[in-house]
């Protein structure tokens, strides 16, 4: 990714939080990393809050980097864009949303990468389709089912354990899966313990 929008979203919130850093990592070297990024915190409660919070991320993408150098914007954790959460003042949220989804159709500035990462966004709503059609969206298991969440876990197990220099067949990576549970931060966790 060299630039523009990325939407990562869904429940997974060790994968979507590595996504991200992984994306910011790709856009600003380390040396740069300090200068090139600007984090919008996202979690709000009140429509008051979340309209401040996108006309902050607004703000900042319209806002050239310094030496008019790369710059990545990460809207983090925006409860807001989330079918689940209920933030008080509906109205104002919503008109905020809005407010972003309009900003994002407009397309974003030369050299200027928008992450915005969440849990789990409505694939039916305006937002998410603009995300799709005007940028990339990397969906880490909105409303999966228990097996395909279990599929996941073993796949993901798979892939670290061979990373940390680990031989696990598919029986013994099952069986951690089934001991250890689906949440990916818990396996990352767990992984390392084995491999220390």
């Amino acid at each position: 990714m060299n630039g523009g929008l990325c939407l990562i979203c869904g429940d997974d919130e060790y994968l979507v939080e590595s996504s991200a850093r992984a994306r910011i990592s790709q856009v600003l070297p380390d040396s740069a990393d300090a200068l090139g990024l600007e984090i919008v915190d996202g979690r709000k409660n009140t429509g008051e809050e979340v309209e401040k919070s996108v006309n902050q991320c607004i703000e900042a993408v319209q806002t050239q980097g310094f030496f008019g150098a790369e710059k990545v914007v990460w809207l983090r954790d925006a409860n807001f864009l989330t079918g689940g959460e209920r933030v008080a003042d509906y109205a104002a949220s919503k008109d905020a949303v809005a407010k972003l989804t309009e900003c994002l159709k407009n397309g974003l500035p030369e050299g200027q990468t928008l992450i915005i990462t969440a849990g789990k966004v409505l694939r039916s709503s305006v937002f998410f389709k603009t995300c799709l059609k005007n940028g990339e969206v990397e969906d880490f298991g909105n409303n999966l089912k228990a097996r395909e969440l279990e599929q996941r876990a073993v796949d993901f197990v798979a892939k670290r354990a061979k990373e940390a220099g680990l031989k696990m067949d598919a029986g013994i990576r099952n069986a951690f899966v089934q001991r250890v549970g689906f949440d990916t931060r818990t396996l990352v966790q767990e992984i390392e313990k084995l491999r220390l």
